[in-house]
């Protein structure tokens, strides 16, 4: 067995600062409706908050453990406070998405979860809020732009030309890994001609494209719980949809080097839409329509340009990783979510791979998503020897 300590990258995590220190970074003219916003807004999302749907007690379990103390929450805000929570786990670098679960969603929504299912704020401001989040997340990735790796965030895509010019202002100043696209279903899907300045962007930069489990439903899905369970029931059909737009609509196809990452919907479903994908590229309905055909079955195409940054996983889902493709899964931690590995990382990492061949588990916990969002590794490996897991500690099969 190889002795080299693992290079752990984590797809999925998240941060923000309280809400209301996001003032500073929007533009001024923008402020005013800023201060309307936050002080109307429910917190729909924060177990603590009078307004959240879900229990107070819901964070309890993990309350429980020694390190969920007050000052490690302070690690989604505080960068000094995260990286030691990262050399605590052996995480090299993380992917850093918007919080939702603890007071700070960014401005309008921008963010991941939709927390007031009953609206949807103007495109505008909800750009506006992203590029505020993206300022400061800029300040909080320049502690250690070599493993805090953050999205950008667009908000909406109503506005291309502002959305482009955002990814660019936001890649100068130091979020040059990947952007975090909008799930805005009021609009054309996304092989359409307005989109393609962004994706030529995204060639051009290097950046890669992340669809996280966000947004993308109606502006209403019900009342109390039952909004929740419908939300729930529908969230990873919207954060797929753009897979079968880049496919079939022939994304990929003008954009052969761009590399796309579906990130916190599990894995389990990959396998059966391939399937379907194919089935429809091959059906006789096809060959009756005048298109050209795709230059490959969209299985092949997925496993060109996507990767999946499973931060839901389980054991089924690692026995289940060869119908997948040990070459495209990828693990995150999802912290400091409820539904996170956090703060039981090592515990949860030795339940997972214990028994699977030491090469696959490195694909699956580093190489992959490094190759996804085009990482040093080298760079990587340096920081592993000093604080990554053996493989004797995750139980690992000699190769």
């Amino acid at each position: 067995m190889d002795d080299d300590r693992l290079i752990v990258l984590s797809a999925d995590g998240h941060v923000g600062p309280p809400m209301e220190h996001y003032r500073p970074y929007l533009d001024p003219s923008t402020r005013d409706a800023f201060d309307g916003f936050l002080a109307g807004h429910a917190l729909r999302w924060t177990p603590e908050s009078p307004d959240s749907m879900f229990r107070a007690s819901t964070r309890d379990v993990q309350r429980a453990h020694p390190r969920a103390t007050d000052d490690a929450y302070t690690s989604l805000f505080d960068p000094a406070r995260r990286l030691a929570e990262l050399d605590a786990d052996g995480i090299v670098a993380e992917v850093l998405f918007p919080d939702d679960q603890n007071a700070n969603t960014p401005p309008w929504l921008a963010g991941v979860a939709p927390e007031a299912l009953d609206r949807v704020y103007p495109a505008d401001l909800r750009l506006a809020g992203a590029r505020a989040y993206n300022r400061w997340l800029a300040e909080f990735c320049h502690a250690a732009p070599d493993r805090f790796l953050g999205q950008i965030l667009l908000g909406a895509l109503a506005d291309v030309d502002g959305a482009v010019a955002e990814v660019r202002r936001a890649h100068r100043d130091g979020l040059t890994s990947g952007l975090f696209l909008p799930l805005s279903y009021d609009l054309p899907l996304y092989h359409h001609p307005r989109y393609e300045p962004l994706w030529d962007v995204c060639d051009e930069l290097g950046v890669t494209v992340t669809v996280h489990a966000s947004d993308g439903g109606p502006p209403w899905f019900g009342e109390g719980w039952r909004a929740s369970a419908v939300y729930l029931s529908e969230i990873n059909f919207y954060a797929q949809r753009p897979l079968w737009c880049f496919i079939f609509g022939g994304v990929f196809e003008r954009h052969p080097d761009l590399r796309v990452v579906f990130t916190e919907q599990g894995s389990s479903w990959v396998p059966d839409l391939l399937r379907r994908l194919d089935g429809t590229a091959q059906s006789t309905m096809m060959k009756w329509t005048e298109v050209d055909p795709l230059p490959a079955l969209p299985s092949e195409l997925f496993a060109r340009h996507c990767t999946i940054g499973n931060s839901l996983m389980t054991r089924a889902d690692i026995d289940a990783r060869a119908a997948v493709g040990t070459g495209v899964l990828a693990w995150g931690s999802d912290f400091p979510h409820l539904e996170s590995s956090w703060p039981h990382v090592t515990d949860t990492l030795r339940a997972l791979f214990a028994g699977v061949p030491e090469p696959e588990a490195r694909a699956i916990l580093g190489t992959n998503l490094a190759e996804a969002y085009r990482l040093d590794g080298a760079a990587l490996a340096r920081r592993a020897a000093a604080i990554g897991p053996t493989p004797a500690a995750l139980d690992l099969k000699e190769a």
